[in-house]
């Protein structure tokens, strides 16, 4: 034996020392379960898929060669008994461990069958009636330890069920979570999130909270948005739209980016910010980096001119092309004289010319200044920086 191997919570496991052909079957064990349990097809790289990993490699080494030393013993049950408990924390049942435990049997077995002798098959049953039930025993151990711990905190089981939405979990993981929290998730759920540091006021049991990290975030019933917004009277929230369970972790990633773009200007700082009345601006902004490369692109024109003229030509072009109005109606909405937006309107040809008869680039660059002309006018000068940036060629 020797050590290397730690836990889903970072404590020292000693690890079996396997030959390179049992390594290989530890992990085309592991890949199996995968596949072939449901529960665990698309298990992220997270606490309990590491842990059943660890699992893993345990159980192909005491079907291999079943003779752990007694420290060792105790280290593995501590590991079965996590990998229970880790079940419980995620919303699974136990049927899906039977399930990865029959998965695995079945391929040490054909390993063993198709590579070993009589008497390793003989070695093997021997293992099997050793080891399974007791890895099945403490698995299941941790597993009821858990449930227990959760019926007598209710708190964690809210917890839980809102880590399961914000993970993205399956339909099935959040209806027992939401049964075990006695916390419904089958109506529309708005996501707020917080910006701040300061503690969150206490917002009672039918809303579930995550403190940190920043910024904080709260799940509620969409009937309660408007009480809810009131208890954080004060504070800068970007508030969702309602939606259903499964398209939380996609409501956090709006609201998150809704508090960003308050940050650099883009939307007004108002207390309460609704994505739902800044959808489009979400939407141009969802992906930075391709805003400034078609930036650097399209805009080449307006870059290179100097910050005063770039703002007022970029702002007439967005007023031009979101309108096709004529040079006074342009001038009323900017509030400038017609004249001006003449002289405008003439510099601007000769920077782009014919492409502002080009379709495609009339709709790009339309799209591409709703998003960008903002950031210009909160003195974002991230494209023209880059603009200028000295571009280095190969060595």
């Amino acid at each position: 034996m020797r050590a290397g191997m730690t836990d889903a919570d970072g404590r020292a496991v000693a690890q079996p020392r396997l030959d390179p052909e049992a390594a290989a079957l530890a992990k085309r064990v592991a890949e199996l379960i995968r596949s072939d349990v449901t529960a665990y097809a698309s298990l992220p790289d997270g606490r309990l898929r590491r842990a059943l990993d660890t699992a893993v490699v345990w159980a192909v080494a005491l079907l291999l060669e079943p003779r752990p030393e007694p420290a060792t013993g105790r280290h593995v049950d501590e590991l079965f008994r996590r990998v229970g408990h880790l079940q419980a924390v995620h919303g699974h049942d136990l049927d899906s461990v039977q399930a990865a435990f029959r998965v695995g049997v079945h391929a040490v077995w054909q390993h063993v069958r198709d590579h070993g002798t009589q008497d390793d098959l003989v070695r093997f049953g021997a293992a099997v009636e050793n080891h399974v039930e007791r890895m099945l025993e403490q698995t299941a151990n941790g597993y009821h330890g858990a449930r227990r711990s959760f019926a007598s905190d209710p708190a964690r089981t809210r917890a839980r069920l809102l880590e399961a939405l914000l993970d993205g979990a399956p339909a099935e993981q959040l209806r027992r979570a939401g049964a075990a929290a006695r916390w419904r998730v089958d109506e529309p759920l708005v996501l707020l999130a917080v910006a701040g540091a300061d503690p969150l006021p206490d917002l009672g049991d039918d809303v579930l909270v995550r403190p940190r990290p920043e910024p904080a975030v709260v799940v509620c019933r969409a009937e309660l948005v408007d009480d809810v917004l009131a208890r954080l009277a004060g504070r800068r929230v970007a508030a969702g739209w309602a939606v259903p369970a499964e398209e939380v972790p996609d409501s956090l990633r709006f609201a998150t980016r809704a508090l960003t773009l308050v940050d650099a200007g883009v939307l007004p700082a108002t207390d309460v910010v609704r994505c739902a009345d800044h959808a489009t601006q979400l939407w141009l902004h969802a992906e930075p980096r391709l805003r400034q490369r078609l930036s650097l692109a399209l805009l080449r024109p307006l870059l290179a001119e100097t910050p005063n003229s770039r703002e007022i030509l970029s702002e007439t072009l967005l007023a031009w092309l979101e309108s096709r109005d004529s040079a006074p109606a342009i001038a009323a909405r900017l509030g400038v004289h017609p004249q001006t937006i003449r002289y405008r309107w003439k510099r601007i040809n000769e920077l782009f010319g014919e492409d502002l008869h080009d379709p495609e680039f009339v709709v790009q660059v339309t799209m591409l200044l709703k998003a960008t002309v903002p950031l210009w006018k909160a003195g974002d000068q991230s494209d023209v920086d880059r603009f200028h940036a000295p571009v280095e060629g190969p060595r």
